[in-house]
């Protein structure tokens, strides 16, 4: 694994980073407008301060370069019926179809009880049907394998106009009511071009191009990075020790530009603020890469790579972006990774307070949920 820690004192265990939430604040709609979502800021010193997405061209300095994750989400939520049962399926595909005649994907399956070796499912709507060629024995990490009866290009353009929207299981919604719903368009970001992603980069929903026009006029400056967001990114930990957990692999790329504006950035003291933990660990994973020596990013730009990077906190040590003034990320979910790379950037005392503040003042939780800026230098 390609952790940043080399743990030299007791680490940290699973529930530390365990925290209760009400129910009632876990959003299971977007804001009317993007832009509407609450801002929770704060500052080097601990500071907490409450706005709002809308207010952000004033609570960023005039000239700032924002980086965000360009990752397109696809509509890899697929319902289906198990031919021998007659079981209602549901799937989310988390590799796209590959080969031809006959394409193959890894999929999560529920309910996964009801799906044998050699089973048969059927797709509405659909002139193929696919087979269950492996249920590996930790399914609920690394899925199934799926093998259509058609090939890759017609079972991509079979999710492209059938799929839908990835919602994570804490968003309900069933079957009847997604049709009717805007979670195709609002889980989404505005800027999102490169299809890849099984879930939204969230912190970037709050965008709308209004505001980011409005942002320009002001000075500052976007650039994109792309992370394909994949299992890695929300795969629940399961070890106490959290050293001990396995991150998947997610694929990312830095274009040369973006790399061009984050060292003129840098030389010139602008800020750079990141748009989500995707792009941070994007960032984080390239300069691992260049074995820490921004001369050595130049040769790895415009280039795909994987990373596995798992950031966690450490006794007495905060873990310190090498390019990034500030994090842009909604609220994330207990004993995550996500709250524990939080963590390791604040503390994780500060990041409990931090949320407790949250709580208490009625913020809405997690993908479509409200936002915060957390600054770090």
């Amino acid at each position: 694994m390609d952790d940043f820690f080399i743990m030299t004192q007791k680490p940290y265990i699973l529930n530390d980073f365990d925290y209760e939430l009400p129910s009632h604040l876990i959003a299971q709609e977007p804001t009317e407008e993007r832009s509407a979502s609450r801002l929770l800021v704060r500052g080097t010193d601990g500071s907490i301060t409450h706005s709002h997405i809308s207010q952000l061209s004033s609570i960023l300095p005039a000239k700032s370069l924002i980086i965000y994750n360009a990752s397109k989400v696809i509509p890899s939520r697929i319902f289906a019926r198990l031919q021998s049962s007659g079981h209602e399926a549901e799937f989310l595909f988390l590799t796209p179809p590959q080969g031809a005649p006959y394409a193959k994907i890894r999929a999560l399956g529920k309910p996964i009880k009801k799906m044998k070796l050699g089973g048969t499912v059927e797709f509405a709507q659909a002139p193929f049907t696919a087979t269950i060629t492996e249920i590996p024995p930790d399914v609920l990490n690394n899925g199934i394998a799926l093998t259509f009866s058609a090939p890759a290009e017609e079972i991509q353009k079979f999710i492209t106009e059938q799929g839908f929207a990835p919602l994570p299981p804490y968003i309900k919604r069933t079957r009847q009511s997604h049709p009717k719903s805007n979670d195709l368009l609002r889980y989404q970001t505005v800027y999102a071009r490169e299809p890849g992603s099984i879930a939204a980069p969230t912190a970037g929903l709050h965008f709308t191009a209004d505001l980011m026009d409005e942002l320009k006029q002001r000075g500052t400056d976007f650039a994109e990075v792309i992370l394909h967001v994949g299992m890695g990114t929300f795969k629940p930990v399961t070890t106490a020790n959290i050293t001990e957990h396995n991150m998947h692999s997610e694929q990312f790329m830095l274009p040369h530009q973006t790399l061009e504006k984050i060292i003129a950035a840098m030389e010139q003291n602008i800020p750079v603020i990141g748009v989500g933990t995707t792009t941070l660990r994007t960032l984080e994973s390239l300069y691992r890469l260049a074995e820490h020596k921004i001369e050595n990013l130049s040769n790895l730009a415009d280039k795909w790579h994987g990373t596995d990077l798992f950031i966690y906190p450490r006794q007495n040590q905060r873990y310190e972006p090498w390019c990034l003034s500030a994090l842009m990320t909604n609220f994330h979910q207990p004993k995550s990774t996500l709250f524990m790379l939080i963590a390791a950037l604040l503390g994780v005392c500060e990041a409990h307070a931090m949320y407790q503040c949250a709580i208490r003042e009625n913020y809405r939780f997690f993908s479509y949920g409200d936002s915060s800026i957390l600054w770090l230098k």
